[in-house]
């Protein structure tokens, strides 16, 4: 009950229960649900009881629950020989199946393949929002096979020291050219004044 909300819980404490709501729940039942759910391709086993029962796999069962309820109060008004309400349904939790659920008058049922691969697609949608700087751990894109590989972090490391060599190295060789400047526009004229005789004569003089 710590995961329902103030007026959930005072709507189980308070309110009475109807016929059909006893009828519905003889139908379809917690062990009925639960299998039910844990054979959909949404259902995840961390999932809270909000995020479970706000699923489009539980109004799935909801639509196929009012399915059995109608067959079996049918069957009740026609006179017809008397059934359980847990006859009512045989396939209320069947994986196999799945109801339309745009469509709860007159029922049509989907193969589980194409609730598969509608499942797929929308999850292909979703990958293609995401960010495609982070790894998929972290909510980034998933690139797949083929692909290119986001950067690890000791890929990152390696850039960076080679930008840094790339740096070291241009600083060198600037330093380098200066040194090499200054010796032939400074020192060696220098050096060439100062063996020239006529200089020592004129510090002499």
């Amino acid at each position: 009950h710590r995961s329902l909300d103030e007026s959930s819980v005072r709507s189980l404490s308070i309110d009475t229960w109807t016929e059909d709501q006893i009828i519905r729940m003889q139908i379809g039942g917690n062990e009925r649900a639960k299998i039910f759910f844990t054979n959909q391709p949404e259902y995840r086993k961390n999932m809270s009881i909000k995020e479970i029962y706000s699923s489009n796999f539980a109004n799935t069962y909801a639509n196929k629950l009012t399915r059995g309820y109608q067959r079996y109060i049918e069957a009740q008004k026609s006179n017809q020989e008397e059934i359980s309400p847990t006859s009512a349904i045989s396939d209320l939790s069947s994986p196999n199946e799945v109801l339309d659920d745009t469509n709860t008058n007159n029922t049509i049922y989907r193969p589980s393949k194409e609730k598969n691969e509608e499942f797929f697609a929308r999850k292909g949608r979703e990958n293609e929002q995401r960010s495609e700087d982070l790894p998929p751990s972290k909510g980034g894109k998933y690139t797949g096979f083929g692909s290119k590989p986001l950067k690890t972090e000791k890929d990152i490391q390696n850039e960076g020291m080679a930008q840094l060599q790339k740096k070291l190295s241009t600083g060198w060789n600037f330093l380098t050219s200066t040194v090499n400047s200054i010796n032939e526009n400074v020192i060696k004229p220098a050096s060439t004044k100062v063996r020239d005789p006529q200089f020592s004569q004129n510090i002499e003089n």
